[in-house]
């Protein structure tokens, strides 16, 4: 029977939507806090690291650092087409980091989703499925990206 297992981590980043009605159209930041849930079945070989869970919460730390933490943490995300702000940010040498979309946080789900999807993969094969991705930007508001089984 799977299991659900989830890790967070928490990030600072600025971004912008730049057709917003309020007050996110200009520029801002956030701490944003992420969870990941990943869902498979228990290791069950005797004697391996593993035996009795899902997979080792500091593996998934680990992923989650390198593929999510590392690119974002105060950095600002701009969506490619929001053309003044990039060449802004481009002229002045902030770290920039490129979006394909508006970086809403049903946005952001969705980019540490596909951040996460290949690597989790790669390493777990089919024993582990990326079930779903939360990204609170407020302690209020959250989306949360589930994957379609």
């Amino acid at each position: 029977m799977p299991i659900r297992v989830t890790r967070e981590l928490q990030l600072d980043a600025g971004h912008r939507i730049p057709s917003h009605k309020g007050a996110c159209c200009n520029v801002h930041g956030h701490r944003y806090r992420i969870a990941v849930t990943v869902e498979g079945d228990l290791t069950i070989e005797p004697g391996h690291s593993d035996e009795g869970m899902v997979m080792d919460f500091a593996d998934l730390k680990v992923l989650m650092v390198h593929h999510i933490h590392e690119p974002l943490d105060h950095g600002f995300m701009a969506w490619h087409g929001d053309e003044p702000l990039v060449s802004f940010l481009r002229g002045q040498g902030f770290r920039l980091v490129l979006m394909d979309a508006i970086p809403t946080a049903e946005n952001l789900a969705r980019w540490c989703h596909d951040q996460l999807v290949e690597p989790i993969r790669s390493v777990y094969g089919g024993r582990l499925r990326l079930e779903s991705v939360t990204v609170w930007e407020t302690p209020n508001n959250c989306a949360v990206y589930t994957v379609p089984k």
